[in-house]
């Protein structure tokens, strides 16, 4: 027994064996037999406790037919056979179906165009019609914070399953049924010509509105904007804003309950210097990501209108990027237009010129803030009141923040202070440095009004007259601005027509009998072949005594041949083509045929109008020809423009040489003429004589006299000759010095025109001669004028006399 136990022991790995741990293991089932020898004896492990006899079971009965009928496998086998066979019966089903509905189009009884407003409900009547029912299933994906939506379309018969993800239930089915229609459009059951358009889901759901940009601004997008991006575009645009000098102010809204708000942004940039206008509204989850976009939007629009460069280019301003593009070279001398509503004063810059203007007059400015509404929808309103000079300023407006409400309110008042002539426009631009430590250089306000240099009571007559003199001219020159904007569109004119006839040129060039005639030499030089030969401007603009407030203005287009009508609309087309391409401003040419030539419109602010008569040398009539010798006939097939009409544009052509040459060299003529010219305007009496007529008797007068004479002094000049009976039947008369025979300049006035205009001149010589020169200039009385600069001064009926309507027209005038 002892025997035994120590065997058994030392078989188990007890204690009393070193080898134990090695000898056998304990597994389940028995015990691993060892392979170390002297190991565990089999004969004592072989019936142990550990392991489990199982009674032999033999082959596996046969089942019964009930029995096999409830097997798993079998009913697997069974299903799968039903399955197919309904998928085959609904396939054929539908093939039925659209045979049946195919037969009813071709008989007329059908109809097989399709009208629905979205994708969904096109595709719920195609399945009407073919008697099958469309299968949605829908499935949330990703946490609450971003929640994705699946949504699968299936039709019974078709094997085809379209499935989308979206942020939202509406966009995925939205996205999926177009897969679909796609797919069967593809597979010949749909036509793609029936699909309504496909639009953004508008609803108030999170998904439909962009929570960032990259989900509806595409590459393709980004190269049509020229590879501006939402988040590159805004500091270009502020750029754009700040060289052009225009308000860049994005107005923002929202609407749509607080679970689901929508952030709206609206931004229009007005450049009235190039009378266009652009606009954006965008929409998104977050201000910034609509803000965002609607700057994208504007920039987009400034590139394809070539008014910015590409992303990634040397910023260049709107002419440059024209010049570029046309090959033109760069003018370094560019005229630049105000806008005369704003002064080109803007919401960044009115605000500093505004504390500027105030400061110099002592004038404390504080803004009086109030705060309206619940703090979700809190606005701020910044007041303004001060006095200068007498007169109050006040205004009050309202912004989502403190610094843009006081920048709205200081706009407004320096708008209004710009238009009253209290402060100068902005000049401050590319290539206008500013030193801010200069306060000379800085200050661009207008000079104060012509003050009398002593008190009128102090005056002599003569001091008196000329000071008349000089506020009338102050009142009728016209702004520096609009001169400004005459200049540059004449100065697009003729660079226009120079091109236009080069082009011309080269076509000539280019015709084979014209080589054949510069060969042999009937054609000397190729300057011979150009048609348009020039331009000029006539009348008041070239004679500069044009008035403020007048924008019509005359011109006169030279060609070498007679004039015709085809070549009117041939110009037409070319000018406004070129001007297209090259400049910003919106400009427009039509054909007048009442003036026979073109008639050209500025649209932008301030609108010029240039009248452009076509006449050519060879509408001149011919002298001294001999009996035999006959003009050129007219080809009877061509529509020429009235001899008349060339004949008037040329003798404008000529007075308006004659009188640069001799009328301007003399002293103060174009100051006289300007005050007379005025005058017919508003005198009934004066309105026949022509601006030729005013010209030549001021010149004629003035340089009649033998030397320099003052204003007033030209002006009575001129009252004194038309009173000596100069024009009257039988006077001396004024001989037209642009025509070659003896001509009365004013010949179109009839006898009783001429009496009225030299009674008139009498009459204005003795209001001169009783100190009334305010009355036939329609300005008011020099007391009146004087005390606008002195408004502490007390009235003193005994100096001052009692005043009359400057607008109305002395009797015998």
């Amino acid at each position: 027994m002892d025997d035994y136990r120590s065997k058994y022991r030392s078989g188990l790995g007890g204690s009393g064996s070193a080898q134990g741990s090695r000898q056998g293991l304990f597994v389940k089932g028995g015990i691993q037999k060892s392979n170390v020898e002297g190991g565990v004896a089999e004969e004592l492990v072989t019936k142990s406790h550990y392991t489990e006899e199982r009674p032999d079971e033999g082959p596996d009965p046969k089942k019964s037919k009930m029995e096999m009928i409830h097997d798993e496998d079998y009913q697997k086998k069974l299903f799968s056979a039903a399955q197919n066979y309904m998928g085959k019966k609904q396939k054929q089903d539908l093939m039925d179906n659209i045979r049946r509905f195919n037969w009813k189009v071709q008989n007329g009884q059908k109809s097989s165009r399709i009208k629905a407003n979205d994708i969904k409900g096109y595709l719920h009547i195609w399945c009407n019609q073919r008697r099958v029912t469309p299968e949605f299933d829908y499935k949330e994906l990703g946490n609450r914070h971003k929640k994705l939506f699946s949504c699968s379309i299936q039709i019974s018969g078709l094997d085809f399953v379209a499935i989308k993800e979206a942020r939202s239930k509406k966009e995925a089915q939205n996205e999926a049924t177009w897969e679909y229609c796609n797919k069967l459009a593809e597979l010949g059951f749909m036509e793609k010509e029936d699909f309504p358009k496909k639009e953004k889901v508008a609803t108030n759901a999170a998904g439909s509105i962009p929570q960032d940009w990259h989900q509806i601004v595409t590459s393709e997008h980004i190269n049509e904007a020229g590879g501006w991006t939402p988040d590159s575009c805004q500091k270009r645009l502020m750029t754009f804003c700040s060289t052009e000098k225009v308000s860049c102010e994005i107005q923002n809204a929202s609407m749509g309950p607080d679970h689901a708000k929508i952030q709206i942004a609206e931004l229009r940039l007005t450049l009235k210097k190039y009378g266009k206008e652009f606009y954006a509204k965008e929409q998104a989850r977050t201000k910034k990501t609509a803000n965002a976009l609607v700057s994208w939007s504007i920039v987009k629009q400034l590139f394809l209108a070539k008014m910015i460069e590409e992303c990634g280019s040397r910023v260049r301003r709107p002419n440059d990027i024209k010049n570029i593009a046309s090959g033109a070279p760069r003018n370094k001398t560019t005229l630049e237009t105000i806008d005369e509503s704003t002064g080109d004063w803007t919401l960044d810059t009115a605000r500093q010129k505004l504390h500027e203007f105030l400061a110099k007059r002592k004038i404390a400015l504080e803004y009086i803030m109030e705060e309206k509404g619940m703090p979700s929808h809190r606005i701020y309103i910044a007041k303004l009141d001060f006095t200068i000079d007498g007169k109050q300023y006040a205004y009050a407006d309202s912004a989502a923040n403190k610094k843009a409400a006081q920048k709205k309110t200081a706009l407004e008042l320096c708008m209004r202070l710009f238009k009253e002539g209290k402060i100068g426009a902005n000049i401050a631009g590319p290539g206008i440095w500013m030193n801010p430590r200069r306060a000379a250089a800085m200050n661009n306000d207008p000079p104060e009004k012509l003050k009398p240099p002593k008190p009128i009571k102090n005056m002599d007559k003569r001091e008196r007259d000329e000071y008349a003199c000089k506020v009338k001219l102050e009142s009728i020159m016209p702004i520096s601005n609009f001169q400004t904007a005459t200049s540059l569109f004449m100065d697009h004119i003729q660079k226009t027509l120079k091109e236009v006839s080069d082009r011309f040129l080269h076509e000539e060039r280019e015709n084979p009998d014209n080589q054949a005639k510069l060969k042999s030499g009937e054609i000397k030089g190729i300057e011979a072949l150009r048609e348009i030969l020039g331009v000029m401007q006539v009348g008041a603009l070239a004679g500069q005594i044009n008035l403020k407030g007048e924008t019509e203005f005359l011109a006169v287009l030279m060609t070498k041949n007679k004039p015709t009508f085809p070549l009117l609309e041939k110009l037409a087309h070319k000018i406004s083509e070129h001007m297209s391409q090259t400049y910003h401003e919106n400009y427009k040419v039509i054909v007048s045929r009442e003036l026979g030539g073109l008639e050209l419109f500025r649209l932008a602010e301030p609108r010029v109008t240039i009248l452009m008569s076509v006449a050519s040398p060879k509408c001149r009539p011919a002298l001294n020809l001999a009996e035999d010798v006959k003009p050129e006939p007219e080809d009877p097939t061509i529509e020429y423009i009235p001899n008349d009409q060339c004949i008037r544009a040329l003798a404008e052509l000529r007075r308006a040489k004659w009188y640069h040459v001799c009328a301007q060299k003399i002293q103060n003529c174009t100051a006289v003429a300007r005050i007379i010219r005025d005058m017919t305007l508003r005198v009934p009496t004066w309105n026949i004589l022509s601006d030729w007529n005013i010209q030549l008797l001021v010149q004629k007068a003035l340089e009649s006299a033998g030397r320099p004479l003052p204003i007033s002094d030209g002006v009575q000049r001129i009252f004194s000759c038309l009173a000596g009976g100069l024009i009257i039947k039988g006077g001396e008369g004024i001989i037209d010095p642009c025509e070659r025979e003896p001509v009365d300049a004013m010949k179109d006035l009839s006898d009783q025109d001429r009496e009225d205009i030299t009674s008139s001149a009498q009459h204005a010589l003795r209001l001169m001669g009783f100190d009334c020169l305010n009355k036939i200039l329609g300005i008011p009385s020099l007391e009146a004028i004087a005390r606008q600069y002195d408004t502490t001064a007390p009235e003193n009926p005994e100096d001052i006399k009692a005043e009359d309507d400057p607008t109305a027209i002395p009797a015998g005038l």
